[in-house]
């Protein structure tokens, strides 16, 4: 988890480095950069590394997002961390994390390739505990079935001369 504070912390500074704190791209692409290219390389693998955030990460990735929202205007330093998620509407990132987490577990609970074993610990387990208490039914989620459509009337053989440039 460490790893990927300092990894995204160094892509937010380069990208501090490359703006300016009067002038640059606005408020609602540095928002939109965070969001959609900085948060998902740090939120990747949440449904395994998750359950390991304790206060002092959790802090560290309070801070983390506070420092790449702060640069999307000319805030006082001093302003309260959830002010600026407001401000954004950006929730906080333990809370977001553990949305992907619940999210994760509902998509991937009816899939054939999860083993479910029965003990009270792992990744799983703490998935499926974020999940209970919201009382989703499992059973009304949109899954499909596999079906293969193969079509028996290809030909790779080489194409026909009609139709075909000189």
């Amino acid at each position: 988890i460490l790893e990927k504070i300092k990894k995204v912390k160094r892509l937010i500074l380069a990208t501090v480095n490359s703006l300016g704190r009067t002038w640059g791209p606005s408020p609602k692409l540095i928002t939109w950069l965070y969001t959609c290219c900085l948060r998902p390389v740090l939120t990747y693998g949440c449904l395994i590394w998750g359950r390991k955030l304790n206060k002092t990460k959790i802090k560290r990735l309070d801070s983390l997002q506070r420092l790449a929202l702060m640069q999307a205007a000319n805030f006082r330093d001093k302003m309260p961390t959830q002010m600026v998620n407001t401000l954004f509407g950006v929730p906080p990132i333990h809370i977001y994390i553990k949305e992907l987490i619940a999210k994760s577990y509902i998509r991937l609970e009816k899939s054939p390739l999860i083993y479910e074993d029965n003990t009270d610990d792992g990744h799983w387990c703490y998935a499926k505990s974020l999940v209970q208490p919201i009382g989703v039914s499992l059973e009304d989620t949109d899954a499909m079935e596999r079906t293969e459509i193969i079509n028996h009337d290809f030909n790779p053989g080489p194409p026909s001369q009609t139709g075909v440039c000189c």
